[in-house]
């Protein structure tokens, strides 16, 4: 008994070898083609082509976990590096054609953007995938007005996030010291934390566009000035 249990195993093992290896050499083209779409960043400036990539790179996958047939399988994986590869391609290209999309989308996510000015970077997001769409097919002329509209949505993003993150501690502070009757009490004090407040949102609105500004804003540790955080 014991021997043919380890017959057994030993087979069991032996096939699923052979399963992986079958895999490894069915999917090989495919596994390159989509790690270089996904280096190329396709799913963000191909994202027609990399999804038609990956859905017959994922029906292939479910075709071989059922045992299906193999000529239908590389059929599939073919089918999926070619548009993979085109993927990559036209990720190569878009790259370079939205650079200043794609810087304004880096500073605003450098920003948290994402977290602090949720709303702005979905929209931003949704320009820039109308974007990279017309510019995939073509449409030079759109998806130069969506990556233009999508550059200014990430600035505002950006530019709100920052705000977010260093001025409404400010104003929350500012609030408790009208609750505790501070303007009456220390006026003068009450009067330099609301005039430097105010400073500093004119000098964010004034510095919108000047990413050097925002970025050593946005690395300046907050000071203490007048008892208050600013």
């Amino acid at each position: 008994m014991k021997r043919w249990l380890t017959l057994v195993t030993a087979l069991t093992l032996a096939q699923g070898a052979a399963a992986q290896d079958l895999r490894s050499t069915l999917f090989q083209a495919a596994d390159e083609a989509l790690e270089a779409a996904r280096t190329a960043n396709a799913q963000l400036l191909a994202p027609q082509a990399y999804g038609d990539g990956l859905s017959a790179y994922v029906n292939a996958e479910n075709d071989h976990a059922r045992g299906r047939d193999t000529d239908r399988i590389r059929y599939r994986l073919n089918t999926a590096v070619i548009a993979l590869n085109e993927a990559t391609e036209a990720a190569k290209t878009a790259s370079t054609t939205l650079a200043p999309l794609l810087k304004a989308r880096d500073d605003a996510l450098n920003s948290l953007a994402d977290n602090f000015a949720s709303d702005l970077w979905l929209e931003a997001e949704e320009a820039l995938n109308g974007a990279s769409r017309r510019l995939e097919s073509g449409d030079i002329e759109d998806a130069s007005d969506l990556a233009r509209a999508a550059e200014a949505l990430f600035r505002d993003a950006e530019l709100t996030s920052i705000k977010a993150q260093y001025l409404s501690n400010t104003r929350g502070l500012l609030a408790q010291a009208d609750q505790a009757q501070v303007p009456r009490y220390a006026p003068k004090t009450y009067a330099r934390a609301r005039a430097l407040l105010t400073q500093a949102e004119q000098a964010f609105d004034e510095n919108r566009y000047d990413t050097d500004f925002l970025s050593a804003y946005f690395r300046k540790p907050t000071t203490k000035l007048g008892g208050q955080f600013i």
